[in-house]
Order: structure tokens, then C-alpha cells, then sequence
């Protein structure tokens, strides 16, 4: 995949943990929220403030319940 972004001339973003464990995952959480936060920001959207969110949540916990 990143040879045909590359061939494309396509951008990507390519990272590299040094370990899967937990320390690492949480690190790389803590980068993509930060990059969401980011992006709204410069998009000027609300990303602390989405409806779609919350209804997701709603539908999939009333889902969970059926059982």
C-alpha cells in the first residue's frame, strides 16, 4: 500500500511503535485524538460537540440490551 501512495505521489502517514503493548497503544491514542482535536480546530469543527456520537452510543447500548 505505501508503494502505491508513493507511486501516486499520494501523502500517508506511516508509524512505527517500538512495542505492541499498552504503553505504546496509549500512546498512539493519545496522537490521534490529538490530531482530531487539531484537525477540527483548523476545519472549524466541534469535535467535543457531535450529535452523531452520542446517537451512535445510544443505539448501540439500547442494541446491546436486546438479549
Amino acid at each position: 500500500t505505501i508503494k502505491a501512495l508513493e507511486d501516486a505521489k499520494r501523502p500517508y502517514v506511516h508509524l512505527k511503535i517500538p512495542k505492541n503493548d499498552e504503553y505504546n497503544l496509549g500512546k498512539l491514542i493519545f496522537f490521534f485524538e490529538s490530531l482530531t482535536c487539531l484537525m477540527g480546530n483548523i476545519l472549524n469543527i466541534d469535535t467535543f460537540n457531535q450529535p452523531g456520537v452520542e446517537l451512535g452510543k445510544k443505539y448501540a447500548f439500547e442494541w446491546l440490551k436486546k438479549d
